[in-house]
Protein backbone atom coordinates (compact mmCIF):
# COMPACT_ATOMS: atom_id res chain seq x y z
CA UNK A 1 0.00 0.00 0.00
CA UNK A 2 1.39 3.35 -1.06
CA UNK A 3 -0.03 6.53 -0.09
CA UNK A 4 0.39 9.53 -1.63
CA UNK A 5 -0.72 13.36 -1.36
CA UNK A 6 -0.62 15.95 -4.39
CA UNK A 7 -0.88 19.71 -2.86
CA UNK A 8 -1.56 22.46 -5.96
CA UNK A 9 -2.19 25.91 -4.80
CA UNK A 10 -3.29 28.38 -7.25
CA UNK A 11 -5.26 31.86 -7.78
CA UNK A 12 -2.72 33.30 -5.15
CA UNK A 13 -3.48 36.88 -4.23
CA UNK A 14 -0.82 38.46 -2.28
CA UNK A 15 -2.56 40.97 -0.83
CA UNK A 16 -5.03 38.76 0.94
CA UNK A 17 -3.09 36.35 1.36
CA UNK A 18 -6.06 34.18 0.33
CA UNK A 19 -5.23 30.98 -2.26
CA UNK A 20 -7.28 28.09 -3.60
CA UNK A 21 -5.73 24.98 -2.21
CA UNK A 22 -6.57 21.44 -3.41
CA UNK A 23 -5.03 18.48 -1.33
CA UNK A 24 -5.42 15.03 -3.21
CA UNK A 25 -4.84 11.94 -1.34
CA UNK A 26 -4.49 8.56 -3.47
CA UNK A 27 -3.72 4.58 -2.01
CA UNK A 28 -2.57 2.61 -4.22
CA UNK A 29 -4.68 -0.16 -2.57
CA UNK A 30 -7.77 1.93 -4.09
CA UNK A 31 -6.54 4.05 -7.19
CA UNK A 32 -9.83 5.29 -8.37
CA UNK A 33 -10.97 6.69 -5.47
CA UNK A 34 -9.15 9.56 -4.61
CA UNK A 35 -9.71 11.47 -1.53
CA UNK A 36 -10.53 15.50 -2.43
CA UNK A 37 -9.90 18.48 -0.21
CA UNK A 38 -10.44 21.56 -1.61
CA UNK A 39 -10.21 24.91 -0.02
CA UNK A 40 -11.31 27.82 -2.54
CA UNK A 41 -10.52 31.02 -0.25
CA UNK A 42 -7.76 29.86 2.05
CA UNK A 43 -5.71 32.10 4.46
CA UNK A 44 -1.90 31.07 3.88
CA UNK A 45 -0.19 33.83 4.83
CA UNK A 46 1.46 33.04 8.53
CA UNK A 47 3.06 29.24 9.22
CA UNK A 48 0.17 29.32 11.89
CA UNK A 49 -2.29 29.67 8.77
CA UNK A 50 -0.43 26.59 7.12
CA UNK A 51 -0.50 24.62 10.29
CA UNK A 52 -4.05 25.34 10.77
CA UNK A 53 -5.04 24.39 7.19
CA UNK A 54 -2.88 20.78 7.21
CA UNK A 55 -5.07 19.76 10.49
CA UNK A 56 -8.29 20.43 8.89
CA UNK A 57 -7.48 18.33 6.16
CA UNK A 58 -5.97 15.99 8.64
CA UNK A 59 -8.80 15.92 10.98
CA UNK A 60 -11.22 15.60 7.48
CA UNK A 61 -9.11 12.69 6.45
CA UNK A 62 -9.77 11.09 9.90
CA UNK A 63 -13.48 11.77 10.18
CA UNK A 64 -13.98 10.26 6.42
CA UNK A 65 -11.46 7.06 7.49
CA UNK A 66 -13.66 6.54 10.45
CA UNK A 67 -17.01 7.26 8.45
CA UNK A 68 -15.58 4.08 6.29
CA UNK A 69 -14.71 2.43 9.13
CA UNK A 70 -18.30 2.05 10.43
CA UNK A 71 -19.72 1.43 7.22
CA UNK A 72 -17.43 -1.60 7.25
CA UNK A 73 -18.27 -2.71 10.74
CA UNK A 74 -21.46 -2.57 10.04
CA UNK A 75 -21.54 -4.63 6.47
CA UNK A 76 -19.38 -7.31 8.30
CA UNK A 77 -21.76 -7.08 11.08
CA UNK A 78 -24.91 -7.53 8.84
CA UNK A 79 -23.34 -10.38 6.82
CA UNK A 80 -22.08 -12.43 10.26
CA UNK A 81 -25.96 -12.20 11.16
CA UNK A 82 -27.71 -12.68 7.96
CA UNK A 83 -25.43 -15.85 8.02
CA UNK A 84 -26.70 -17.06 11.24
CA UNK A 85 -30.06 -15.95 10.74
CA UNK A 86 -30.09 -18.02 7.80
CA UNK A 87 -28.56 -20.98 9.07
CA UNK A 88 -30.61 -21.32 12.02
CA UNK A 89 -33.47 -21.78 9.33
CA UNK A 90 -31.96 -25.07 8.06
CA UNK A 91 -32.27 -26.49 11.25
Amino acid sequence: MAISWDISISNVNVQSGRAMVCFKRTDSDYPDYPETYTYYNAIIVSSQDRVDLLNDVWNKHLAAASRQTSIADFVTNMAVAGKANLEAREI
